[in-house]
């Protein structure tokens, strides 16, 4: 037979007895299955913005529903051109509706606005690169770009669903509807937390399977499939508990690293961030409440930047346990991802180390280290640590009795001097605040001397911050008014940039010249205006707490909350934390001590950590990386993870319209019963490209195969159970897989390849 023997004879139209009516899709039913699907899209994005936005997605959901009614009616109207201008009004209402739920100005959408309307969603696309969800701030285009996405999609959704395509009436592909609006809800789903994941994505996933079945099942056979999609979403709700446990079936992030995870040298720099930075997973801490995870101390200041001293400057005074309020004290669980370090990451001053899985050494600066191999992926451990966070109150009025502290707390090294011996500094030891004492000058070779450390420290670089030091505190009332001072006028003016200018002296230049820099230079300049002034203090690298896991009470910590911050010590509570840097750094939750214990911010967990709540920030200006740390670290926020989402969406749709043109068939006149093996068999003619030949019959397809008896045995088969009287038994294996060979004969490797996908070994079903 031609059409089959061969492959340059293709027959557009098949036999009509051959083919089987596809069934008519009522577009209204589909429409009102559309209803839920999108509402619950739109709700769960709601929540991307703090407080949600439900009023839009209620809005969005009456603009879908009502242009859907207007396209089904449009597609009813006989004449051409009514149902032309019927369409375009919809979509230009639909346009109109789109914007104006996401939060647009309604003056914005005449044509006289649309310049602004365009700078605003720019505006917002760009700050949505840098912005951590959901969304608490007040830049109204930020919310509404962000909102316009749901929006929007829901917009594509509902012009797929309703658009009329084919004959009068009939509508398009809910196929392709249903994956956009399963687009529209994961992107959310992925990027914020669902106090109850399991019910939403079952509820969700029964919504979509409605909108694909809508209008397709007909008679007693609606009951079935509802009930088949209960059971379904019922297995599925309860095994997802289960199937999503803490840690990854395949993790994903241990194959990739190859020779270990990232390495972090904390000594301060000031340089531009130059590190590559990719947003992996360093850290999953369980803790009570969140705190600054701390990696490593720097102690001392050498005339220029704050670096780590092996030896440290002082003992660490011993955490007391009857010291401060119970809360204070916990005990955090933490398992290393992504970090490779010696160091133990713990919080607040750390009394002991256990359940761990190296052997641990203290560190001179009262941390905890390694003693073989480092702390990589895998490795876990426990830490008891205390978090001090006390009011103003507290503060204001501790006691300031620091005889029995250390004086290390309060020294910097200064730039040499001429005649001083090489290879050794200068230390100038500052009073305590309201001491009464006198700061000296430790010069080597010399004597300990009082009178000329100020002229010594004037003839370095650091000449105007002692000056500036020396002022607030004449105008400070006590030592935590100075810290406050101190903090407010290194904040004061400053620009968080991730590429500040260098210069011999940094800090100095960053309080007085540029005032731009990252966590380096706003905590590196105010430890060291705390000692100059007389108040403990030091600079402290790690991680910020990271985003909270509802689901098992962890802390996600990853390479862009690398962080730096400054601890200042006042006797009756211990080391406190302050943290100067704006809210435009990339760390995404910062909470010093004293702004937990007001309650600044929102609770990451439950109402039992609100000693101990976040206050959200920004991620920096470039929308990545973490500063604090020479490492590697990467930022993002949802604009990628929406334009991922779009993109999902617009990959599903081109596969649908593949699959449904690869799977639609010329419908007949009317129904025409089909047998399930004819309907397999016209569907592996077509796959090959051997379409049959209008009119033709499966007694001419038969005897084309004449030449191929087992092949040919395979059509008669079928033939005989459609006509003969009694019908007939189904095709044997071997004819199915002679005909399998005649379909891909002729047609090299890539047709013997379409042969076995257009009749597997296995018969199909239709």
């Amino acid at each position: 037979m031609a059409s089959v023997a061969s492959p340059a004879r293709r027959p557009a139209v098949p036999a009509a007895g051959l083919v089987r009516a596809s069934p008519r899709r009522e577009p209204a039913v589909g429409l009102a299955a559309f209803a839920p699907a999108a509402l619950l899209g739109l709700l769960e994005w709601a929540a991307l913005v703090a407080p949600a936005d439900d009023a839009a997605a209620w809005t969005m959901l009456a603009a879908s529903l009502g242009a859907g009614v207007a396209l089904i009616a449009a597609a009813r109207l006989r004449a051409a051109r009514a149902r032309c201008v019927a369409r375009l009004a919809t979509l230009l209402a639909l346009s109109a509706g789109t914007l104006l739920a996401a939060g647009v100005p309604a003056r914005l959408l005449a044509p006289a606005g649309w310049g602004e309307l365009a700078a605003g969603v720019g505006e917002g696309l760009a700050a949505m690169a840098t912005t951590v969800v959901p969304y608490r701030g007040s830049d109204p285009w930020t919310r509404t770009t962000m909102m316009l996405g749901a929006t929007g999609i829901a917009a594509i959704a509902v012009v797929v669903l309703c658009w009329p395509r084919g004959d009068r009436g009939r509508s398009a592909s809910p196929i392709l509807a249903a994956g956009i609006l399963a687009a529209l809800y994961a992107v959310p789903a992925g990027l914020v937390v669902d106090d109850r994941p399991a019910l939403t994505g079952t509820m969700m996933a029964l919504a979509l399977a409605a909108l694909v079945v809508a209008g397709r099942v007909r008679g007693g056979r609606a009951g079935l499939t509802a009930a088949a999609l209960l059971v379904a979403a019922a297995v599925g709700g309860a095994s997802t508990p289960v199937l999503d446990a803490g840690r990854p079936w395949v993790d994903l992030q241990a194959l990739t690293q190859a020779g270990g995870g990232v390495s972090y040298g904390w000594d301060h720099g000031y340089g531009p961030i130059d590190w590559p930075r990719d947003g992996r997973e360093m850290l999953r801490v369980k803790a009570q409440a969140p705190a600054y995870w701390k990696a490593q101390v720097l102690e001392t200041f050498d005339g220029v930047a704050w670096r780590d001293d092996p030896h440290g400057v002082g003992p660490e005074p011993a955490p007391d346990e009857d010291r401060g309020e119970p809360q204070w004290y916990q005990t955090i669980a933490v398992s290393v991802r992504g970090l490779s370090s010696p160091r133990f990451v713990t919080a607040g001053q750390t009394s002991r180390i256990f359940a761990s899985s190296r052997r641990v050494v203290a560190t001179a600066d009262g941390g905890f280290a390694t003693t073989g191999t480092p702390l990589d992926h895998g490795a876990t451990y426990k830490a008891r640590v205390y978090t001090p966070r006390p009011s103003q109150s507290q503060l204001a009025h501790a006691s300031w009795d620091l005889d029995s502290r250390s004086p290390g707390w309060l020294t910097i090294e200064l730039p040499h001097l001429i005649g001083d011996l090489p290879g050794q500094p200068n230390v100038v030891r500052f009073a305590p605040f309201g001491s009464g004492l006198a700061t000296t000058l430790h010069r080597p070779g010399v004597a300990t001397e009082a009178g000329d450390w100020r002229a010594a420290l004037r003839r370095t670089g650091l000449r105007r911050t002692f000056d500036l030091a020396e002022r607030l505190r004449s105008e400070a009332t006590s030592p935590y008014d100075y810290v406050r001072r101190v903090e407010r006028r290194v904040m004061q003016g400053a620009t968080y940039s991730e590429h500040p200018r260098v210069t011999p002296d940094p800090l100095d230049t960053f309080l007085f010249d540029d005032r731009r820099g990252y966590c380096q230079h706003f905590s590196g300049a105010m430890a060291l205006l705390l000692r100059m002034g007389g108040v403990p203090a030091r600079v402290v690298v790690g991680f910020s707490p990271g985003v909270a896991d509802a689901k098992d009470g962890t802390y996600v910590v990853r390479d862009l909350d690398a962080h730096s911050w400054v601890e200042a010590y006042f006797p009756r509570y211990g080391w406190v934390t302050f943290d100067p840097t704006p809210a435009a750094s990339p760390a995404r939750e910062q909470v010093d001590d004293e702004q937990a214990a007001l309650g600044f911010g929102r609770d990451t967990q439950d109402a039992g950590r609100a000693a101990g709540v976040a206050r959200i920030r920004g991620i920096g200006a470039d929308g990545s990386g973490a500063d604090g740390a020479r490492g590697s670290t990467a930022g993002g926020g949802p604009r990628t993870a929406i334009l991922a989402g779009l993109a999902f969406g617009a990959v599903a749709t081109i596969a649908g319209v593949v699959l449904l043109r690869r799977r639609r068939r010329p419908s007949s006149a009317g129904p025409v019963p089909v047998d399930p093996a004819l309907a397999e068999l016209e569907r592996a003619l077509r796959r090959v490209g051997r379409p049959p030949r209008d009119g033709q019959t499966l007694l001419e397809l038969e005897l084309g195969l004449a030449d191929a008896p087992a092949a040919a045995g395979y059509v008669r088969a079928l033939r005989r159970r459609r006509y003969a009287a009694g019908g007939g038994g189904r095709p044997s294996t071997a004819e199915r897989r002679a005909l399998r060979a005649r379909l891909g004969a002729g047609l090299g490797l890539g047709g013997r390849l379409r042969s076995w996908w257009a009749l597997p070994p296995r018969p199909g079903r239709s």
